[in-house]
Parts: C-alpha cells; sequence; structure tokens
C-alpha cells in the first residue's frame, strides 16, 4: 500500500471476453500487486478529491 490517497480507474483486462465497467479504488488503500482493490467510496480522503456526483446534493 500507498500513502497517496488518489482515485484512480482500472480496468479489467484479464478476461478478454468479459466485459467489466472501469472501477475507481483508492491507490492508497488498495494493494494491486495482491488483487485487495479498495472502492474509492469506502476511504473519505480519496472520495474528496472525485468531482461532484450530478444530482446528488452538495453537503
Amino acid at each position: 500500500m500507498t500513502g497517496a490517497h488518489e482515485p484512480v480507474v482500472v480496468y479489467d483486462t484479464a478476461d478478454p471476453e468479459h466485459i467489466a465497467p472501469p472501477s475507481e479504488i483508492c491507490l492508497g488503500c488498495s494493494g494491486l500487486e495482491s488483487g485487495h482493490l479498495v472502492p474509492v467510496t469506502f476511504c473519505p480522503k480519496a472520495k474528496t478529491k472525485l468531482p461532484p456526483v450530478p444530482g446528488e446534493p452538495s453537503s
């Protein structure tokens, strides 16, 4: 795990027959080498760096 809690978009390219949407993960909380991926919404630090969601009330 790194110390930078940055949102990163990950694409699943392991299986060319499987189509999966891209996922936003926290780079600081995830372990890419081990395959442990933490969604950005589970990390308050990374979530604050995302743009606002259209239609979602701002806090």
